[in-house]
């Protein structure tokens, strides 16, 4: 049996779309897109409200994943679509919902903390055994997993951008302090998420033209290429920062954040590296939605 399933997944920062193929009990790669959204554009460390360009930018993102699953033929029955920390924080999450849920013709679902930690280490998993802790790193918040614990902390690139610019220091002082009293056990660590995926990108030296999750999946990030990486870009203007092979277009500006915050988190750990996993709460979602429908899932293929 082969069928195409979708995800959307809408979070602080950004969507995105996720294609995949069912056939032989494996899920296979076939396409994926990721637009800026800045949904939580202006959030700080108080409630904010999605309105105005943010709000008009997120639907146009959800017409072109629309159409991104229309040209793979994905049946409205094998899409799910759901929400992040976005619609989660804001104080008129609701309203954007059904806004969303009206142009999709489909529910959105908006996952709480928990269910966000969960996925992301399922999906991590799935193609990325053997590792204790996943990190899923966003634009709002960082959720952290393992075998018996789940955190969510208000951590994310977008938002420590916001309180503290390009102040390394501080936003490493941050987290810290929100780490210090999570118990959080484990020795080898897998990291998803855009600020991840930008890392491994410029890693691999690869334009984003010529992206593909094989290129960089399974890909190990150094505390010293952070703290190299940090400081390169921290030398380089926003705009001249968009001549870096690898960073993604549209987080230019709070690439510095995800950088310190991640090196904050193995220096916590104490850990000298991390892996990027290139499939994420998204692979969790196509594969969740393949089992409710009796199909067993065994692996995916890159």
């Amino acid at each position: 049996m082969y069928v195409n399933l979708g995800a959307v997944d809408l979070g602080s920062n950004s969507l995105r779309c996720l294609v995949v193929g069912y056939a032989k009990k494996r899920l296979t790669y076939r396409a994926s897109g990721l637009w800026i959204t800045r949904i939580t554009e202006g959030i700080g460390s108080g409630s904010f409200v999605a309105e105005g360009r943010a709000v008009d930018r997120t639907m146009a993102a959800v017409r072109e994943a629309l159409k991104m699953l229309d040209a793979f033929g994905v049946e409205k029955s094998m899409t799910k679509v759901f929400a992040t920390e976005s619609l989660r924080a804001a104080g008129n999450g609701h309203s954007i919902k059904m806004m969303i849920e009206q142009l999709c013709a489909l529910p959105v679902d908006i996952l709480s903390p928990s269910e966000e930690a969960y996925l992301s280490r399922k999906g991590a998993l799935l193609g990325l055994g053997g590792h204790d802790v996943v990190f899923d790193l966003g634009g709002g918040s960082l959720e952290l997993s393992g075998e018996d614990f789940a955190y969510s902390f208000p951590l994310g690139a977008v938002r420590m951008t916001g309180l503290y610019g390009e102040d390394w220091k501080k936003i490493k002082d941050a987290v810290k302090i929100a780490l210090a009293g999570a118990k959080i056990h484990g020795k080898k660590l897998a990291g998803v998420g855009g600020t991840s995926s930008n890392l491994a990108m410029m890693a691999k030296g690869l334009p984003n033209s010529e992206y593909h999750p094989s290129k960089i999946h399974g890909c190990k990030i150094s505390l010293e290429y952070l703290a190299l990486t940090r400081r390169r870009l921290k030398s380089l203007s926003v705009d001249e920062r968009k001549n870096v092979l690898g960073l993604e277009r549209g987080r230019e500006d709070i690439i510095i954040a995800g950088i310190s915050v991640i090196e904050a988190l193995l220096e916590s750990l104490n850990l000298k590296e991390y892996t990027h996993s290139e499939t994420d709460l998204l692979w969790a979602q196509c594969a969740a939605m393949a089992e409710s429908r009796g199909l067993e899932v065994e692996g995916i293929v890159l």
